[in-house]
């Protein structure tokens, strides 16, 4: 597949339909940082297993305040293949947002939703671990 004109900046990738839509980021901060811990690479996913999706329905830009809260949803999951589809609704904004098992732990990243927002797609925890497994140190 081409890339459009606008498209053609190395680094730069056009988004397809798949899973491999995941980047490191690495930033410096001044204090500590609490993380969600990743479930193990090897963590069973089960299809009906209740779950959760932390992030920003909408985006920022509907703030109503100076604070960005994130804003959590519930579902199940539907099926399990080398994507997880869950019930949770996610929409603009919960994108790149963890999925969570009843354990707190993240079993995916939430990355596209299929027509509506009651159908959802998250790539497995096992693209993340990949990932920073060939990050510089």
């Amino acid at each position: 597949m081409r890339r459009p004109e606008h498209l053609r900046i190395d680094g730069l990738f056009c988004h397809r339909n798949d899973d491999g839509d995941l980047a490191l980021l690495r930033c410096r901060v001044d204090r500590k940082v609490a993380s969600i811990p990743l479930a193990p690479a090897s963590s069973q996913v089960h299809r009906l297993d209740p779950v959760l999706v932390l992030g920003y329905p909408r985006g920022l830009h509907l703030l109503e305040t100076s604070r960005a809260t994130s804003t959590p949803t519930v579902g199940r999951v539907r099926k399990t293949e080398a994507t997880i589809f869950v019930t949770a609704p996610i929409v603009s904004g919960n994108s790149g947002g963890p999925l969570m098992d009843t354990d707190g732990r993240v079993i995916g990243i939430a990355t596209r939703t299929f027509g509506s927002a009651t159908l959802a797609a998250c790539l497995r925890v096992e693209h993340a671990h990949a990932l920073l497994a060939r990050a510089p140190k």
